[in-house]
């Protein structure tokens, strides 16, 4: 049983040891951009005071942010020309 174990950690440690690699290389040719996928659900709340979560939703770029007990998000709109960010504490 252990000896299968092992076999199973060793080939997961494998693959991840290859996105590892293949991370790097794109990362290593790309390393002025990051890509953000739209996302369809609002991500849980961030560490209090201690993370941000970026994201885009709704044509939104998103930054949520946990304040003590107030979950807070600065978002700017992608559409169009305006180019002021709201603050609001319900996801937008």
């Amino acid at each position: 049983m252990m000896e299968e174990q092992i076999k199973q950690l060793l080939g997961e440690i494998t693959a991840l040891k290859a996105e590892v690699e293949r991370l790097s290389t794109a990362l290593g040719a790309n390393k002025t951009t990051i890509s953000f996928v739209e996302q369809t659900a609002t991500p849980t709340a961030p560490a209090n005071g201690t993370e941000v979560r970026l994201y885009m939703k709704a044509d939104k770029f998103v930054l949520q942010y946990q304040d003590g007990a107030t979950l807070r998000y600065k978002y700017l709109d992608l559409t169009g020309t305006g180019a002021t960010w709201t603050h609001t504490t319900s996801a937008p």
